[in-house]
């Protein structure tokens, strides 16, 4: 079982993934809001190459190489 793959990726790389800083703030209900109060943090909000991350987390975990490389 693989568990918040894009949250490992970005320990090592943000390459892939389209990068904004948003205030965001978790409620006492546990959603996640927009909050101009709040601490700015670093977001992924949108793929630069989906099919690029879903190749290097196949290769990561068989330890095979793509065939586009």
């Amino acid at each position: 079982m693989l568990c918040d793959t894009v949250a490992v990726y970005l320990a090592f790389s943000e390459d892939l993934l389209t990068m904004e800083k948003i205030v965001l703030q978790v409620t006492d209900a546990g959603d996640t809001v927009i909050d101009e109060t709040a601490k700015p943090i670093r977001c992924a909000m949108a793929w630069k190459d989906q099919a690029a991350f879903e190749a290097l987390v196949a290769e990561r975990v068989t330890g095979a190489q793509s065939m586009e490389s």
